[in-house]
Order: C-alpha cells, then structure tokens, then sequence
C-alpha cells in the first residue's frame, strides 16, 4: 500500500474516531497506535507522504487533547487520555528521528514539502466549498507529476506575502470534479495541503 494511501486512510480513521460510540473508540485508538508503531519500526526508511501521516497523528491528537483539557468533549475516560498522550509521544518521537533520514531520501522533494513534514496539522476544520460553475475544465486524469508539481508550488511559495498560489493549470487539474478515486485522492491532498498554507501563513 503506498504512503499515500495510508495517509488517507489516517484522514478516514480520525473522523470516524471523533464520531464514534465509545464501544468502537478502543479500537479506533489501538489501529492508530499500531500504525504509529509501524512508523517507528521503519523510521529510518519514511518518505515525505509517511512523515505527513506522522504530523497528521500528532496534530490530531493534539487538537484532541486539547479539546478535552478545555472541556470540550465532556468527561473523557482517563484511560482514553493516556493512550492518546501515548501515541502524541511515539508520532512526535518518531516524525522528529525519521527527518534526517526522509531528508536524505530526496533533499529537494523535502525541503519543498518541508510545511507539511514539518508541522503537526490537526484537520476537519469548516471549509469553504468551490463554486465549480465558475469555470468549467476539462481533465480525464492527474499524473503523480502533475500532482507534485502544483502541491509544490503551493507549500513552497516563492513569495510567501502572496495570498494564493494557485495558477490556472493547477485550478483546472487539481478542483475538477468527476475524476475516478486515485486522482480523487491527490486533489483532497492538494486541498488540505492549502489549508495548511492559509492556516500556517496567515
């Protein structure tokens, strides 16, 4: 299964732990720690897209823990709490190891991803959503090069006062609709990857 993959499969996981009945969480929590683990067994050998999981776990838990801290989520069992402080640890621990050697795999892939395998990332926040009728394009599919090409425009802006970095090629490739599920999966990373901008930049 490829990095990127497992990284959706991150995105799916969480949400459906925030929506969980308690009998479910328990097991919600251990297939997030065993993935957690997994990353920590191959630390050494993680690419940009496992490092993005990493932060995905770490910001998400973080933004959970605090949640409960501020009482948000009502009275959660303390047992709940440690395992969640548990895994915050081993992401943090392991997505802060694994940098070196991830940066080393491909330093200029990295350094251009460098906001989101560096940034804990706590997602779900409320989105806008695109007004498709204001252009219409044509696109059958996204090339993994088409794909990376305007994700690294925009995490690696140039000119970092610019409110968007969005050109008309990577508009009409990355927010058409209608694709089939793996060009699916590269626009929703392109989507939440401009969260991050707007979220990290201002």
């Amino acid at each position: 299964m490829s990095s990127r993959k497992i990284v959706f499969i991150l995105l799916i996981v969480f949400q459906y732990a925030m929506l969980s009945p308690a009998a479910t969480l328990p097991r919600v929590i251990q297939a997030v720690k065993d993935l957690a683990e997994y990353y920590k067994s191959n630390y050494d050998s993680l690419t940009v897209d496992s490092l993005f999981g990493l932060r995905i776990i770490e910001g998400n838990i973080q933004g959970v823990l605090k949640d409960v801290n501020d009482g948000i989520l009502g009275q959660v069992d303390k047992t709940v709490v440690k395992n969640l402080q548990s895994i915050l640890t081993t992401a943090t621990r392991t997505a802060n190891m694994a940098v070196p050697h991830t940066r080393d795999l491909n330093t200029n892939y990295f350094n251009a991803m460098s906001l989101i395998a560096l940034t804990p990332w706590r997602l779900f926040q409320s989105h806008r959503k695109v007004n498709h009728q204001a252009r219409e394009y044509k696109v059958n599919s996204i090339s993994e090069e088409m794909a990376d090409h305007c994700l690294i425009s925009l995490v690696n802006r140039v000119d970092k006062r610019r409110a968007c970095a969005v050109n008309d090629n990577c508009f009409a490739t990355m927010l058409v609709r209608g694709l089939p599920a793996p060009q699916v999966l590269q626009q929703i990373f392109y989507t939440i990857a401009g969260d991050m901008v707007l979220t990290v930049m201002g």
